[in-house]
């Protein structure tokens, strides 16, 4: 990395880059991408301790990417924006003693993309401080490239994530833990995270029934403890995999109201989909198959019925993968024809 340089040259993140390179803009994903803040210590040619502007009680170690926008980073990971004296703003992709490696944006001639250029450091910046360490290479030790924040008091790293599937509601992983140490304040909920995205948060209790998901989707689940001091460092990450869609389950709670000597409503509730919605519904009146209701929803009225007879009623939901089970009878009488 060259000798290690302990100087004022980074600036306060909201200022954004200028010319020449003096200022920086710091990006990274502290539980929502685009952060801003400062770097507080390099630990090789890629990565970095950062801080929050404005929080510099939380560290985060996070690794440098290049050519991606903000809101697209993840766990870990950070941007580092400057301007060159073409006047373009470039993002960097690794920093090397004095010199940044820089890559272009789409816009401009973007003469120095891919050009290690040296970094002029400004002595008159005022607002934050950055320690350059000589450290090695990307492979050093304690520079990884897991995301840990390292304020003393958030919760611990959740361990021992496992699942339970539950086949009846495909959208659904029964996400199951013991809750870590809260270190001193009491864990207030967990968020659960796929992909490195939040897609949960929940409050206190075990297992977690997270919703919303996609039927025979495999998900890279992480959780993450909260309390009153910030977020704990996220599980290890654990696959599970939602359940492949199903018939609908079995009707139930249906009711009949007799309209004439012909024609009877039902009404019932729609049931679940089990993962692939309900096209329509299949009803048998004395057995035989007496209407099928594609793209109906109920109640549904039956027609074409025998005057002063006596049905006993099944109806069934059908979606892309089949028809769900009858359910119970019901018996309806229609009226008797009037004279005349």
């Amino acid at each position: 990395m060259g000798r290690p340089l302990n100087k004022r040259f980074f600036a306060k993140a909201d200022a954004g880059p200028t010319v020449a390179g003096n200022e920086i803009q710091v990006r990274f994903y502290d539980g929502a991408p685009g952060a801003e803040g400062f770097i507080v210590k390099q630990r090789g040619t890629r990565k970095f301790v950062v801080s929050t502007t404005g929080d510099v009680d939380k560290t985060y170690n996070c690794t440098l990417v290049a050519g991606v926008e903000p809101n697209l980073l993840t766990f870990g990971q950070m941007l580092i924006f400057v301007k060159a004296d073409d006047d373009e703003v470039y993002t960097v992709s690794k920093i090397t003693g004095r010199r940044a490696t820089l890559v272009k944006n789409d816009i401009g001639d973007n003469i120095y993309d891919g050009k290690s250029v040296p970094w002029n450091f400004s002595a008159d910046l005022t607002d934050g401080f950055v320690q350059i360490e000589e450290a090695g290479g990307d492979d050093v030790a304690g520079g990884g490239d897991e995301f840990t924040e390292t304020a003393a008091n958030v919760p611990d790293k959740i361990t021992g994530v496992t699942f339970a599937y539950i086949f009846s509601g495909q959208d659904k992983l029964l996400i199951d833990f013991t809750p870590p140490n809260a270190n001193g304040f009491a864990i207030t909920g967990y968020n659960v995270l796929a992909g490195g995205v939040v897609i949960g948060t929940f409050g206190l209790g075990t297992p977690i029934l997270q919703t919303g998901l996609t039927a025979s989707t495999t998900y890279a689940i992480q959780v993450q403890a909260i309390n009153s001091q910030g977020s704990g460092i996220p599980s290890d990450v654990v696959y599970g995999t939602t359940a492949e869609p199903e018939p609908p389950v079995k009707i139930t709670g249906v009711t009949s109201e007799v309209l004439s000597s012909s024609s009877i409503r039902i009404n019932f509730t729609a049931p679940f989909d089990s993962g692939s919605a309900i096209t329509g519904y299949i009803v048998y009146m004395n057995g035989a198959a007496h209407g099928n209701f594609v793209g109906s929803v109920p109640p549904l009225t039956i027609t074409g019925l025998t005057a002063a007879t006596s049905y006993s009623i099944h109806v069934k939901a059908v979606n892309s993968i089949g028809s769900g089970q009858l359910s119970d009878p019901i018996s309806a009488t229609t009226d008797t024809e009037a004279e005349g």
